[in-house]
C-alpha cells in the first residue's frame, strides 16, 4: 500500500510539475520512517526531485544508520535528474568514511558531469578537475577520461597529459588526447580539433611516457599536421 502511494505521488509530480507540493507527504513521513521506510522514501524523493528533496536526501548521505546512508548515496549517484546533486555527490566522494561510498558518489557526479550537455566547456573542465582529483581508483579515473573527451579545450588536454603519469591509465589518456587532437562531429554538429602548445606537449610525453610504439606512432603522425 505504501509502495502504491509513492507511486502515485511520483507520478503526480512528473505530471503537474509541483515538486514541492509533491515532496510534502513524503517529508512529513520522513523523520518517523523505520530505517527501510526512510530507504524507500529516499527512493520516492529521487524521483520527485527539486530543492527541499535534494536537502532532505543530502542530510540523510551522512546518516548513521547505513542502510539509510547508502540509499541516499545511491539514489542521488544513479537516479537524481539534474546537476543541483553534484556538490552533494562531491562532498561524499571526498568526504565519506567508506570507500564503496566515495566510489558510488564518485559515479554519480560523473554520470551528471556528462549528462550536462549545456554547461559551458570550462565548467566541464573544472568538474571533471575536481573528479580526477577525488578518484581513488583506476576504474573512476577513467570515466573522467571518458567524460573529459567532450571537453575540447587545450586544459582538457593538459589534464588527459597528467594521467599518462599512471601506467594503468595511459592509454587510455592518449586515447583522449588523440580524440581532442582531431575533428569530430557529433549530432550534426562539427566539432573543431584542439590545438595549441598544450596539445604538443601531451603528445611529446606520449611519445617519451607510452611503451605501445602503435600509440607513439599516432603521436608522431599528430605532430605532423
Amino acid at each position: 500500500m505504501r509502495d502504491s502511494a509513492q507511486s502515485a505521488i511520483v507520478a503526480i509530480a512528473q505530471r503537474t510539475g509541483d515538486r514541492s507540493r509533491a515532496a510534502s507527504p513524503l517529508l512529513a513521513a520522513f523523520s518517523s520512517a523505520s530505517s527501510s521506510g526512510k530507504a524507500a522514501l529516499v527512493a520516492a524523493l529521487t524521483e520527485v526531485g527539486g530543492n527541499q528533496a535534494l536537502e532532505v536526501i543530502a542530510q540523510a548521505t551522512t546518516a548513521s544508520d547505513e542502510v539509510v546512508r547508502s540509499a541516499a548515496i545511491t539514489s542521488l549517484a544513479n537516479a537524481w535528474a539534474d546537476t543541483s546533486a553534484l556538490p552533494v555527490l562531491l562532498q561524499v566522494a571526498k568526504g565519506a568514511k567508506g570507500k564503496s561510498d566515495r566510489v558510488v558518489a564518485l559515479r554519480g557526479f560523473l554520470r551528471l558531469v556528462q549528462s550536462d550537455e549545456r554547461a559551458a566547456a570550462e565548467l566541464r573542465l573544472t568538474r571533471v578537475t575536481e573528479a580526477m582529483a577525488a578518484a581513488e581508483r583506476p576504474e573512476e579515473k577513467r570515466q573522467a577520461l571518458s567524460v573529459l573527451r567532450e571537453v575540447r579545450l587545450p586544459g582538457a588536454v593538459a589534464l588527459a597529459a597528467k594521467a599518462l603519469d599512471t601506467p594503468e591509465l595511459a592509454t587510455d589518456a592518449a586515447d583522449t588526447i588523440f580524440y581532442l587532437a582531431a575533428p569530430q562531429k557529433k549530432d550534426q554538429t562539427n566539432f573543431p580539433a584542439v590545438q595549441g602548445p598544450e596539445l604538443q606537449a601531451a603528445l611529446e610525453k606520449v611519445i617519451r611516457t607510452v611503451q605501445d610504439e602503435g600509440i607513439r606512432a599516432m603521436a608522431r603522425k599528430l605532430q605532423q599536421r
